[in-house]
């Protein structure tokens, strides 16, 4: 799991899913929501650093 405010500040959004699963679906998100579009490299890396595994 991957929650979009362990990065950027004051958003809600949580993406589940396999890693390769929740980067895409994070690329996704940080165009549509945040004006990312590409997601710079550099943030890629900090986003894999912040995806948890989640049971249940």
């Amino acid at each position: 799991m991957f929650r979009c405010g362990d990065v950027i500040p004051d958003c809600d959004e949580e993406i589940r899913g396999s890693e390769a699963e929740i980067l895409q679906l994070v690329a996704k998100h940080a165009a549509e929501a945040h004006g990312m579009d590409p997601l710079p490299g550099a943030l890629v890396s900090v986003i894999a650093d912040k995806i948890t595994t989640v049971n249940g």
